[in-house]
C-alpha cells in the first residue's frame, strides 16, 4: 500500500495476469493438485499425458 510503484510495473502487471490465469486453468482442467506423481520426473510425465491428450482432443 505505501510503497512507491515501480517504473515497469504497469508492464509486468498484464504479464503476471496472463500466467496467474493459465495456472489456475491448468490446476482445474488438468487436476495438478492430485497428479498422483513421486518425483519431478513423474509430475512432469503425468502434465504432459494430460496437456497431450487434451490437445488430442480437441
Amino acid at each position: 500500500r505505501n510503497r512507491t510503484p515501480r517504473p515497469d510495473e504497469h508492464l509486468l502487471k498484464p504479464i503476471q495476469q496472463l500466467i496467474q490465469s493459465v495456472n489456475d486453468t491448468l490446476k482445474g482442467q488438468l487436476d495438478l493438485e492430485q497428479h498422483g506423481g513421486r518425483s519431478i520426473e513423474g509430475v512432469a510425465a503425468r502434465i504432459a499425458q494430460r496437456l497431450l491428450a487434451k490437445t488430442a482432443a480437441i
